[in-house]
């Protein structure tokens, strides 16, 4: 596995990148033990403090898929029971409550689990169905069509095969996580994930691979360096963010005491 790289923006969906009316990406990524270390919090009882590190990684991958993704083309696909997202969003991460609500939230059903690791395959085919239709319908052959499913689990990427049968001249990627990993092992898949997004997406077409594995990166130290860079640089942008809106509600108070002709109440002595 090569070292994590940070150049996404320029490779791929930024300004030297494909534009949204060339291209379009549909993203299926699993919850559970994909963005959420489930086992290892039933591991412990459910009580289970994620660091912000881990939070700022978790919210970093999904706000740049919600940016690389078509609209309404990051789906959150769950096999648990409905709700789960959700309800586990706001028990361990809070933060990422409103990225999740910018993604549609799937949730596998009922009949479809006597199926087991296959439980998946009818909704992703009918989910990559829909998306491939939609695109054909709204702009053609124009348009490069991708899908990328993310998942721990066999189940989550196998429906690839399927797809790429019904599809053959869409962009079918998959990328697979270690399926029983430790809190600290998935953050540094994601971390991975993070900066080796540009390569899973653009290669492929000239001999190289569509499908990859990332569990390796649970295994290496060494990224944890990159994961405190993207905790301080999301630290950062959270601070920057509240100072402009405290600047901006300044400026409309400011306003507002200048259009009504506002004098402060302070007594003076007679």
């Amino acid at each position: 596995m090569e070292t994590p790289t940070n150049d996404f923006s320029a490779a791929y969906g930024g300004p030297a990148g494909n534009s949204a009316n060339s291209h379009r990406l549909l993203t299926i990524l699993d919850w559970d033990d994909t963005i959420l270390p489930t086992k290892d919090i039933a591991r412990h009882g459910g009580k289970v403090t994620l660091s912000q590190r881990y939070v700022s990684v978790a919210a970093t991958v999904i706000e740049l898929l919600l940016s690389l993704s078509s609209d309404n083309g990051l789906i959150i696909l769950s096999s648990s029971t409905e709700g789960w997202v959700r309800q586990s969003c706001n028990n361990f991460f809070p933060e990422l409550r409103p990225l999740i609500e910018r993604a549609q939230i799937v949730h596998t059903p009922k009949e479809t689990r006597q199926l087991g690791l296959k439980q998946k395959c009818p909704t992703i085919v009918k989910l990559g169905n829909d998306f491939c239709r939609n695109v054909a319908s709204g702009a053609g052959n124009a348009v490069e069509t991708q899908i990328l499913l993310i998942g721990n689990m066999r189940g989550d990427v196998e429906p690839a095969k399927t797809l790429r049968m019904l599809y053959p001249n869409v962009s079918v990627k998959t990328c697979l996580l270690k399926e029983v990993p430790t809190t600290l092992e998935l953050e540094r898949e994601l971390t991975y994930l993070l900066h080796s997004l540009p390569e899973l997406l653009l290669n492929g077409d000239n001999g190289g691979v569509d499908d990859y594995s990332i569990a390796e990166a649970g295994d290496l130290a060494s990224i944890d360096q990159y994961s405190e860079v993207c905790a301080a640089r999301r630290a950062m942008l959270k601070a920057r963010q509240g100072m402009q809106k405290q600047e901006q509600s300044s400026n409309v108070v400011g306003k507002a005491k200048a259009k009504h002709g506002y004098r402060s109440l302070v007594c003076t002595q007679a």
